[in-house]
């Protein structure tokens, strides 16, 4: 196996990849020595010291198999072909890696060469995947990567749930396809679990419902005049220049407002 191509022993061993990958996922990998053991025996380049996760989610793949009313056996072939696209990214790129499917998304553990700067590279893997994956089935389905943080094999678990969270926030934000880092989320991975819930709208009811319902019965909306004096850091003077707005005493008091 070890003197095989890499890409052609996890594809003959698809079961056993994926059933390592979902094992990562799970918490259930024991060590980083079962990973090293695992994974070796899957062709990828031992020892591994530095690794990332992108997770890559074909959005529209549900939605395509439910309208053309395809069958599991094209749903598996869309979801193979998909693999497929990250794993040539991949290759293009020439990094060590394990891809494996989790339902529609596609998980990959990248080995990461040192030197490399995480960042540019998994973005560009994860850019290289999507165009692949956009020019067939362009108007279909758009693919969403997410990275997560660099990290040692031991951490494995958290960087699949990283890279999962990105690609999410990215398919919530965006019709397009691209590539959405872990790193870059701030305080959006908090709001993120909120947002299929009601605590989220709850919120919002109460903190900003005087303005919505302002809003809903007047013809010049202030909603777009509190996100520019969010934008400037809650500067009066700022937000009065981006608006245009003269700093009379009449429009002065329209921004105090918001202020307070």
């Amino acid at each position: 196996i070890r003197g095989r191509d890499v890409t052609g022993v996890q594809t003959c061993a698809l079961p056993i990849c994926t059933a390592l990958i979902r094992d990562i996922a799970s918490g259930r990998l024991g060590s980083s020595e079962e990973f090293a053991r695992r994974a070796g025996s899957l062709g990828m380049t031992l020892p591994v010291s530095t690794v990332a996760v992108l997770a890559l989610e074909p959005q529209g793949l549900a939605e395509m198999v439910a309208t053309q009313e395809l069958d599991e056996h094209e749903r598996q072939e869309m979801r193979a072909t998909v693999l497929e696209h990250t794993r040539a990214a991949i290759r293009s790129h020439s990094l060590s890696a394990l891809a494996g499917l989790d339902g529609d998304r596609v998980l990959a553990v990248l080995s990461l060469p040192a030197g490399a700067a995480p960042g540019a590279l998994i973005t560009d893997v994860g850019a290289d995947a999507c165009g692949r994956i956009h020019r067939t089935w362009a108007g279909q389905i758009t693919p969403i990567a997410g990275a997560s943080d660099a990290c040692t094999p031991l951490a494995l678990r958290r960087a699949v749930g990283q890279a999962v969270e990105a690609a999410e926030l990215g398919a919530r934000v965006s019709t397009a396809p691209g590539v959405y880092h872990y790193g870059d989320l701030g305080v959006y991975h908090l709001l993120l679990p909120l947002a299929d819930g009601p605590r989220l709208a709850n919120f919002v009811e109460a903190e900003l419902g005087v303005l919505l319902e302002h809003d809903a019965r007047r013809r010049v909306p202030l909603t777009a005049t509190l996100r520019c004096f969010l934008d400037c850091g809650g500067n009066i003077t700022a937000a009065a220049r981006e608006l245009f707005i003269e700093r009379s005493e009449e429009h002065t008091s329209e921004l105090q407002s918001h202020h307070d």
